[in-house]
Parts: structure tokens; C-alpha cells; sequence
């Protein structure tokens, strides 16, 4: 007695490769959980990449989102460019504060 092929449709295929990423992805945040805690491997590299962002180089950039999108609120003849460009000047100002939030909330 042999194996019988199954034929598959997408819609099977679809669900297969859904539910394979979904066990992975619970395995992974699993031995993530399992990990967290005390390691301090990256604190130097967090402390620089906050610095920057806090920094003049954010400050820099952040001009560069808001002068970008004035010139194609411009080109465009829309204020939503401007918008954009202002947001995420402002999404990059405080992402070191959000993210430094939700790392240290308390449940």
C-alpha cells in the first residue's frame, strides 16, 4: 500500500502556509518570552541609536521629513504631503520615548 496524492487548491495551500507561519511565529515568540529579561547585549548600541534620534542628526533629519514635504505639498497641491512630512518628523522625535515606555511598563 502506497501513499494516495491529495490534491490541493490554493485556498488548501493558503491555509496550510498560514497556519505553518502562525505555529513558527508562537514557537518564536515563546523562546523570545523565555529569553527576555536581564540580557543587556544591545544597551550600547540602544543608548547610541537614541542619542542620534535625540541628537542633532534626528533634529536634521526631521527637517529633511518637513522640507520634503513641503515641496511636495508644493509639486502635489496638497497640504497632506506637509502633513506627512510633519508627522513623521514628529513620529521620529518620539520613538525613543514610546518604545522606552512600552519596554518598561508595568503590568
Amino acid at each position: 500500500m502506497g501513499f494516495s496524492k491529495v490534491a490541493m487548491n490554493d485556498d488548501m495551500k493558503m491555509r496550510l502556509a498560514f497556519f505553518a507561519s502562525l505555529a513558527v511565529l508562537t514557537f518564536v515568540m515563546a523562546a523570545m518570552a523565555h529569553a527576555g529579561g536581564a540580557d543587556t547585549t544591545f544597551d550600547v548600541w540602544v543608548d547610541e541609536m537614541t542619542a542620534w534620534i535625540t541628537g542633532s542628526l534626528g533634529k536634521g533629519i526631521a527637517i529633511a521629513f518637513v522640507m520634503v514635504g513641503i515641496v511636495m505639498g508644493v509639486v502635489r497641491q496638497s497640504l497632506m504631503a506637509f502633513a506627512i512630512g510633519v508627522g513623521a518628523a514628529l513620529g521620529l522625535n518620539y520613538t525613543p520615548t514610546i518604545i522606552g515606555n512600552l519596554f518598561t511598563a508595568i503590568i
